[in-house]
């Protein structure tokens, strides 16, 4: 499990550099918890969720995500490397 705080303010894209280059996305996939604060998140397809405290998440390779309101985010997320199931599903 890994411990995550953003601040408020914070949105991943210009933020951060993504792991993959030349990606215009973060591709990799996330399992996990909001404890404190509002993250957005919007989806190379479009769709977007919306997670709050209180609240579990699943959120698929191919987004950006940002700081929603003006508290920061803490979060518990799962670790997810290496797995192969559901959005994850490797090509080879």
């Amino acid at each position: 499990m890994k411990h995550h705080t953003f601040e408020d303010g914070l949105k991943y894209s210009p933020d951060y550099e993504w792991p993959e280059e030349g990606t215009e996305s973060f591709q990799a996939g996330h399992v996990g918890m909001i404890l404190q604060g509002t993250l957005k998140v919007v989806h190379d397809d479009g769709s977007e969720i919306t997670v709050s405290a209180g609240e579990a998440y699943s959120i698929a390779p191919g987004h950006d995500g940002w700081v929603f309101g003006d508290e920061e985010v803490i979060a518990y997320e799962f670790n997810n490397a290496g797995k192969d199931y559901a959005v994850w599903q490797s090509s080879e």
